[in-house]
């Protein structure tokens, strides 16, 4: 383009008021960008490149364009010594009748509408001036603006987290033979399992056989390494009904015994019924919820990542219980540097699992056994998405460890897990 004052051109002229000159980005169509192609060619080489020279042939572009499409298009500005690449929606001017007039506007902002006319070389390079001091201006605004628009979005995302779940077919007879100190028996009486069903009979079966399952899981965990131990153990009373008869059920509680008998006499049964004072049949299932808690304590540990580093030096895998634990750290890594690595040696010389209790201050142990046996547990091969959702938020990401002693050494295996 010859840089003579009467050269006519079709440009961005303005910016709507609604679009504050401190959110301009340099993806946006700015004042002073000479408008060279929309929708159609690619690689256009600076100085070859042909331009509007009147408003209304643009126009008619646009029109077709909004006519044949209402997704996006690209279009080529040029801008200083340069050809920019924009992505933007073709809009209608619903206010100029009888007769539409047509423009475009950001494709990530819909208050950044512009306003296109014909203008001479010298308003177009005083117009591109004047949207460069702007930029420059609040560059370092539109900075911390957008760090703080991808923390909160990240802090959302990881507040919202459900960690990926799973389930596993556990072979619960066989793990009982070897793991109850009686065959077929709880260790006590009474543990939040589900009721597990008798298939055949479409019943639930009794609570001592739910609590042995109980104390199964919590025996094999403790065997395979996990530092854990028993703090209590309760029977869950499951309300098996809609809603709108909890009430009902709870008032029947407080009636005298003539009236509630039935929940007087409890029995050992997985399921059982009961009438509430207006005679309606409440179903009543009997869950076992188990409380237990890390041998030692949980041990805080902060990985920060230095510049260019996205890897945390951790391979991570799941005992058949559902605990996620570290089997291996590498060297060197931002994990080693944590302490990670000491600390897995101290607990293999112990004969236990380095288990990861929380991520992010948020828990990831399990937490149910449904009534067909399978145990609701948290996916490890998500754990590394949560600690970017946790870096991005707090500048590190902070993981618990059970600090442990005591299983046997060839239980902490050299099976593959997944690396984060």
């Amino acid at each position: 383009m010859e840089k003579v004052e009467w050269s006519i051109v079709v440009a961005v002229t303005e910016v709507s008021s609604s679009m504050p000159k401190e959110q301009w980005q340099e993806d946006m169509p700015l004042p002073g960008d000479i408008i060279l192609d929309l929708n159609t060619r690619d690689g256009i080489p600076l100085g070859m490149e042909t331009f509007y020279t009147q408003k209304a042939a643009l126009e008619n572009e646009l029109r077709q364009n909004y006519n044949r499409t209402e997704d996006a298009l690209r279009l080529k500005v040029r801008r200083s010594h340069s050809i920019v690449d924009l992505k933007v929606f073709v809009i209608a001017e619903e206010s100029c009748m009888p007769k539409k007039h047509y423009t475009i506007r950001a494709f990530a902002d819909t208050r950044h509408v512009v306003v296109l006319d014909e203008c001479t070389y010298n308003v177009y390079t005083d117009l591109q001036e004047c949207s460069e001091r702007i930029l420059k201006t609040y560059a370092q605004q539109r900075m911390e603006s957008k760090a703080t628009l991808v923390k909160q979005r990240a802090e959302e995302l990881l507040n919202d987290r459900r960690f990926g779940k799973s389930t596993i077919n556990y072979s619960w007879e066989s793990k009982m033979d070897a793991n109850l100190p009686a065959e077929g028996s709880s260790m006590m009486f009474t543990l939040l399992f589900m009721p597990f069903r008798d298939d055949s009979a479409d019943q639930c079966r009794a609570v001592e056989e739910t609590t042995s399952r109980a104390m199964t899981w919590l025996c094999a965990a403790q065997s395979s390494g996990v530092p854990i131990m028993f703090i209590n153990i309760q029977t869950e009373l499951i309300l098996d009904t809609p809603n709108k008869m909890a009430q009902l059920f709870n008032d029947s509680c407080n009636q005298d015994s003539a009236k509630s008998g039935s929940i007087l006499r409890l029995t050992d049964s997985g399921r059982y019924m009961i009438d509430s004072w207006e005679r309606l049949k409440i179903e009543i299932a009997r869950g076992v919820r188990l409380w237990y808690a890390p041998v030692a304590a949980e041990l805080p540990v902060d990985l920060k990542l230095d510049q260019g580093q996205t890897r945390y030096g951790l391979n991570v895998n799941r005992t058949e219980e559902g605990f996620c634990y570290i089997s291996a750290v590498d060297s060197g890594s931002v994990s080693e540097r944590a302490g990670l690595k000491r600390i897995l040696q101290s607990a293999i010389s112990q004969e236990k699992h380095l288990v990861i209790s929380r991520v992010a201050g948020k828990k990831i142990t399990p937490w149910m056994v449904s009534s067909a046996g399978l145990i609701h547990c948290y996916d490890h091969m998500a754990l590394g998405e949560a600690l970017i959702f946790a870096r991005c938020i707090y500048g590190c990401a902070r993981i618990h460890v059970m600090v442990c002693e005591g299983a046997r050494p060839e239980l902490i295996d050299n099976t593959e897990g997944i690396k984060l």
